[in-house]
């Protein structure tokens, strides 16, 4: 949508299967909002060279339009939340070539040229996502937001999993906006803040794990021009790396 903020930012909720029926409902709403099929092609190198970078890069048929996307995190030190996105609509007829130099002028284009220009390997499919998708774009307190709730599955050669989640996704206003959101639906329905990405759950499946691994903080990242407060935040968002992503596979 031409309003939404330049950067992705969005919270993903994991949907227990009992609690599917109740949640597609509320995301409806009135409108009835019809479901659309999303079917993507994720690619990497052997050795998950853009995943270790924090790069996704896939191809996806979207009903009857085919996009590429590339998303790459902000920076070193993010808020979870965040992250640099290009959608580009191609031709049916180019849906099975991958080209970076369509995101070229585009900050996670420029991350993924850099980070493909000092590769060996050669990036090809790794895994596919089967999706089948409600969204509706509702208005909350400090925004709007858009509720995404997919259904479907990920495959990895003869792995595969399901895949049962609502993304509360900022389409317009403060990034408060969608934590709200998502703590108010986690409560409602019996939902659960999700830390692993389709991308990631795809690069695990391709390694023969269905749940992330145990996850460990990252080292903080400190200067020596930061504020006592800035550095207070840094050595909190390292060890929220570290629970979040635990308590996510806990749940899971």
């Amino acid at each position: 949508m031409a309003d939404r903020p330049p950067h992705e930012i969005e919270l993903k909720l994991r949907v227990p299967a009992h609690r599917v029926a109740a949640v597609e409902a509320a995301v409806r709403g009135r409108a009835q909002t019809p479901r659309v099929h999303l079917q993507a092609s994720y690619v990497d190198t052997p050795g998950f060279d853009l995943a270790a970078n924090g790069i996704g890069w896939r191809i996806r048929r979207e009903g009857r339009q085919w996009v590429q996307t590339v998303k790459a995190e902000v920076a070193a030190g993010g808020d979870g939340m965040r992250r640099f996105e290009d959608n580009v609509a191609i031709p049916a007829r180019e849906r099975d070539v991958v080209d970076a130099t369509r995101h070229s002028e585009h900050p996670a284009g420029v991350r993924l040229l850099e980070v493909l220009e000092g590769l060996d390997d050669t990036p090809t499919e790794r895994f596919r996502t089967d999706i089948w998708r409600v969204a509706r774009v509702v208005r909350v307190p400090g925004g709007r937001v858009e509720l995404a709730l997919d259904r479907g599955e990920i495959v990895a050669g003869d792995h595969r999993v399901a895949v049962s989640e609502l993304e509360v996704e900022l389409v317009s206003g403060a990034p408060l906006a969608v934590i709200e959101t998502a703590r108010t639906w986690a409560a409602r329905h019996g939902l659960w803040l999700d830390t692993a990405t389709k991308a990631h759950r795809g690069v695990m499946l391709s390694k023969g794990l269905t749940e992330a691994p145990i996850a460990k903080a990252p080292t903080p990242v400190l200067t020596d021009d930061m504020s006592v407060d800035a550095a207070l935040r840094e050595i909190t968002r390292a060890c929220m790396v570290q629970i979040l992503g635990n308590c996510s596979a806990i749940a899971a």
